[in-house]
């Protein structure tokens, strides 16, 4: 689990990637889905931010950094 610098996205790694906008949530509960981003196979056991808009995820095939507000990766870096 990792929060932002300036507390705005919450993300939490598992075999993906979820993202929460916390300055955009829907009024209703219900509606509070986070954005997917799919990881790979591997299980993400580690997530940090690098600064305000990118993640950096580490499985057991490497690390990734993702930009949080679209989902995609800058860098991948696979340690097999």
């Amino acid at each position: 689990i990792a929060l932002s610098p300036d507390a705005r996205y919450l993300v939490i790694g598992g075999n993906n990637l979820r993202v929460w906008d916390l300055q955009n949530l829907p009024s209703k509960l219900s509606d509070r889905d986070p954005v997917v981003y799919a990881a790979s196979d591997a299980k993400i056991t580690n997530v940090r931010f690098l600064n305000g808009n990118v993640v950096e995820a580490t499985s057991t095939e490497g690390q990734a950094q993702w930009a949080v507000a679209t989902g995609k990766i800058i860098t991948n870096i696979v340690s097999r």
